[in-house]
């Protein structure tokens, strides 16, 4: 996982800790922490992130190699040389437009807004991971929080 810290605005990756009063009090937005993978005991301390900012690594990298976690913008070039960006996201996501019928799953998904809507579906752009990065050109670009107006958007909290 990866968050901004609360008291940098620097990010940390490591393990997702959430808040103790949202483990006992149930599903509330708290913020959490993320314990650092590092081998010195002073250096894995865990450190309070913003929660709005967690998001966990997808296992994908780009074409440089980049990791891609939810919450980053990635820039995918086609065949036609037609640009597309899209969030890194995680949730349930819409049909998957290579099959005849529609398939809902849950997992990793590309938004094609700054919002939480899916707006692939709408404008008729698949929105698998895999096929863009199998097959295209693709930069992670930035993400969310730092960079909004890569998407169009304002600074989103």
């Amino acid at each position: 996982f990866r968050g901004k810290r609360v008291d940098t605005g620097e990010w940390v990756y490591g393990s997702f800790v959430p808040d103790l009063l949202e483990v006992f009090n149930g599903f509330e937005e708290l913020d959490g922490f993320i314990k650092p993978f590092e081998k010195t005991p002073d250096k894995r301390r865990m450190v309070e992130v913003e929660r709005s900012t967690v998001g966990q690594y997808t296992g994908l990298t780009d074409k440089y190699g980049t990791r891609i976690f939810e919450g980053d913008i990635v820039s995918v070039k086609n065949d036609q040389g037609e640009i597309y960006r899209f969030i890194m996201a995680f949730g349930e996501c819409g049909d998957i437009q290579n099959i005849k019928r529609t398939v809902g799953y849950m997992g990793f998904h590309f938004l094609s807004g700054n919002d939480e809507t899916n707006k692939c579906m709408e404008i008729g752009v698949r929105n698998d991971p895999l096929y863009w990065l199998n097959a295209y050109d693709c930069e992670v670009i930035g993400n969310r929080w730092d960079n909004p107006e890569l998407m169009g958007g304002e600074q989103n909290e």
